[in-house]
């Protein structure tokens, strides 16, 4: 080699340097050995309980009658990109940080990042159309049978991935960052372009600030919607004018209606099973949480301010620490990237287990699964 040449090389960045040697930088090589191999050893366990989990939901909500209820395709949806996040990226993380450097080629480079952003966009977003749906069923009952038809949420699907991959197309091609080598993790994902910029800061805050706001603003309206039906169908079913005994028996008592037929009663039992991708509801719903004692809350309310409190939490656990620590980045210790990949890749896995946990109808959809008798279609 020349000596322009090797001056050349010594004063290129490290990114372009990986590109031309032989061998790759070690990932986090400023994190210490045990916390290198328990990440590893996380990414391996969240595929391991991911991928099953987020199958047995879509098979067992494609069991289902899905004509009758087609919003459940946003919760399939949001577990297809969950099973490739936790099957395809979580492990393959797991064997770089086993083997402390990533062997890809140069078109592995650029589409492993791609394709974990726009897997994590679509999660997001799917979680925002759950919310968003189930508030318009129970607020505008009279159009979310046409809104929320099987083409249009079909459509609606399509869009989501749509947008997913539009909003990185400008740092795809370059315009706006680009997808290289970080320098201080030594991972794969949105860089700075030759103009210094970088879109990846901007990117973490929307997506966070975006679906934390929309989830919390639904489900509060979702919870006082829910509340108030409750205590119009406790007025009703109410004895008027003295006891039942008391009533002549020619004056015929109106039945009281149920209250599993309203809509908002219907929409609690499926909205247990929620998608769990939300954040803090710590913080937004505090003052409830602290009043149930005081209140004189049914058993579904309580039921209902425990499945939001998931969601915000999960989404507050999962997403928050990588958003603090891509805004903060250059302030942060390297360790920190290194936990707030773990806890994304968390994310998609809590799904199907808060649905487990929170909802008796998908715990029904999933016995179903395995057994002869087909399971219930859950209302939403």
């Amino acid at each position: 080699m020349e000596p322009d040449e090797i001056s050349t090389m010594d004063t290129l960045p490290v990114s372009n340097v990986s590109d031309a040697a032989t061998s790759e930088p070690a990932l986090f090589r400023e994190c210490p050995s045990f916390a290198i191999y328990t990440a590893a050893g996380c990414c391996f366990l969240i595929a391991l309980i991911g991928v099953p989990f987020n199958a047995v939901t879509i098979m067992a909500l494609g069991k289902c009658k899905l004509k009758a209820k087609p919003a459940s395709l946003f919760i399939m949806n949001m577990c297809a990109a969950d099973l490739l996040l936790s099957g395809v990226h979580a492990p393959l993380t797991g064997l770089a940080l086993l083997r402390r450097t990533w062997t890809l080629g140069s078109v592995a480079r650029r589409l492993l990042p791609l394709s974990r952003f726009v897997l994590l966009a679509t999660s997001m977003l799917s979680m925002m159309a759950i919310s968003i749906s189930r508030v318009i069923l129970i607020t505008q009952p009279a159009i979310s049978n046409r809104l929320f038809s099987m083409r249009n949420v079909i459509l609606m699907v399509v869009t989501i991935w749509f947008l997913a991959i539009m909003m990185l197309m400008p740092t795809c091609f370059g315009i706006y960052g680009q997808f290289g080598r970080d320098n201080v993790t030594g991972s794969y994902t949105i860089v700075a372009d030759s103009a210094g910029r970088s879109p990846r800061a901007i990117y973490y805050i929307f997506t966070f600030l975006t679906s934390f706001a929309t989830l919390t603003i639904c489900y509060t309206r979702l919870f006082y919607e829910v509340r108030d039906s409750s205590k119009r169908s406790n007025r009703s079913s109410a004895p008027r004018g003295g006891s039942w005994a008391t009533r002549p028996p020619v004056a015929r008592a109106a039945q009281p209606p149920s209250v599993d037929t309203s809509p908002a009663d219907q929409e609690i039992e499926s909205t247990e099973g929620a998608s769990t991708s939300s954040s803090s509801g710590a913080s937004a719903f505090r003052n409830l949480v602290t009043k149930l004692n005081t209140m004189q809350l049914s058993k579904k309310d309580r039921k209902l301010i425990i499945m939001i409190a998931a969601i915000l939490c999960s989404v507050w656990i999962c997403y928050l620490p990588m958003t603090l620590v891509k805004i903060f980045e250059k302030d942060v210790p390297v360790i920190l990237f290194l936990i707030g990949y773990i806890l994304v890749y968390l994310a998609s896995c809590v799904n199907p287990l808060v649905y487990m946990v929170l909802s008796h109808e998908y715990r029904d959809a999933y016995r179903g699964l395995f057994r002869s008798v087909p399971p219930r279609a859950p209302r939403w």
